[in-house]
């Protein structure tokens, strides 16, 4: 997040949004997400510690099934 808004800065652009889209589930892997209170809790701390101006946060809240509808369709 810090080195995507220090490029955009860089190149003057001030309108900062940010997307989110947090792990809700497992990985393909088998890595369990966070809860989706953690991530929406983080967020806007790593936002104020870094001091970056963020004028709309988007979210996508969804399940998550990175695998859906098939390996092939993912690659």
């Amino acid at each position: 997040m810090i080195a995507t808004y220090t490029a955009a800065k860089a190149v003057g652009i001030t309108g900062i949004d940010a997307y989110m889209f947090p792990c809700t589930g497992s990985q393909p892997t088998g890595v369990a997400c966070k809860s989706i209170q953690t991530p929406i809790n983080e967020f806007p701390v790593a936002v104020d510690s870094n001091k970056i101006p963020v004028n709309y946060l988007w979210l996508d809240i969804e399940p998550e099934d990175a695998t859906q509808p098939g390996v092939e369709c993912n690659a």
